[in-house]
């Protein structure tokens, strides 16, 4: 007596579907093989490139979603302060790592793993003007730069009283302090370089070594009162005309003109750059930091009345 019509059907169905879902898992097998495949093959690719073009400069916080894990993507370096839509903090926006120092927030970024050294710009530049530096010593050295207050996206007090060369030099010794660094290289430049040189009369302990280029303008005896001339002026230009105004101006100073003739390209975008520098970090910076600031020969008069302690405690 054979088997009704409908369990026929029923088990001819049930077979057709146990053969479907074999081959359908055979596929996704072998589908997901090769992706293994393609995975393997895509990381010795990234190996071997990285060993022809040598270590990466990826600043650590900038592939660092906001309210996610960190992230290691294989970015060219870049600093965020460059792409003014990254300094919101908004939903999905990038997350920007500060360093809490008196009176401000002070905006850093950091790449490479080592020996820390921390770099320090001028008064016409900012953590950008360093990215060559970084990109090299990142190799093998823990690599900082960061934006002295009055330069966004670090703060820009409005109280001209928070500015100054003291701040500056206490400023290296937050960024130290937030990034738990006890003893660092410093690599300053201009004002930077000066700031470099104060921190270490002061704190001696934490700087393995200094680097401070092109420090001292306005220090000579018979250049001092026309240097407190045109520092008073200059920081009322800044907030009367502007930074668009200003930055032109900058740009085409006897010192700024010669990279220009070297490389247009670069002198551009160190214009574009100083444009976007804000008017009253840049007025108080000259007026409190720059002008205020102790020659290097009062520095050397001082050093060999005390023996070289507290020398930048003083004046």
């Amino acid at each position: 007596m054979g088997k009704p019509r409908g369990e026929g059907a029923k088990a001819s169905i049930t077979e057709n579907d146990s053969v479907s879902s074999l081959r359908c898992e055979r596929l996704v097998n072998s589908i997901w093989l090769h992706v293994e495949a393609t995975a393997r093959a895509v990381e010795e690719a990234r190996h071997i490139v990285g060993v022809l073009s040598g270590p990466r400069v990826i600043p650590r916080h900038a592939t660092q979603w906001r309210g996610s894990p960190a992230r290691t993507d294989c970015n060219s370096i870049y600093f965020s302060v460059s792409t003014p839509e990254r300094v919101s903090r908004g939903g999905g926006r990038k997350a920007m790592p500060y360093v809490d120092a008196t009176g401000a927030k002070l905006y850093f970024e950091e790449s490479g793993y080592g020996y820390p050294i921390i770099f320090i710009h001028e008064l016409a530049s900012d953590i950008r003007g360093w990215e060559a530096q970084i990109r090299y010593f990142s190799r093998g050295y823990r690599c900082i730069a960061y934006n002295a207050r009055g330069y966004p996206p670090s703060d820009v007090p409005e109280d001209a009283a928070l500015y100054g060369w003291e701040f500056a030099v206490d400023d290296i010794a937050a960024v130290m302090r937030g990034l738990k660094i006890e003893r660092a290289h410093l690599v300053g430049l201009s004002m930077g370089g000066y700031a470099a040189l104060q921190f270490g009369l002061r704190y001696p302990e934490k700087a393995s070594a200094i680097v401070a280029a092109s420090v001292g303008s306005g220090s000579h005896p018979s250049q001092r009162d026309a240097w407190l001339r045109e520092t008073s002026v200059l920081a009322r230009i800044f907030i009367d005309h502007g930074m668009v105004a200003m930055a032109e101006r900058m740009a085409r100073g006897p010192a700024r003109i010669q990279l220009k003739y070297k490389d247009r390209t670069s002198w551009r975008e160190f214009v574009v750059r100083l444009r976007q520098h804000s008017a009253q970090g840049m007025s108080n910076t000259m007026a409190r930091c720059q002008a205020l600031r102790p020659s290097l020969h009062d520095l050397r008069d001082q050093s060999s009345d005390d023996g070289g302690s507290g020398i930048a405690r003083r004046g």
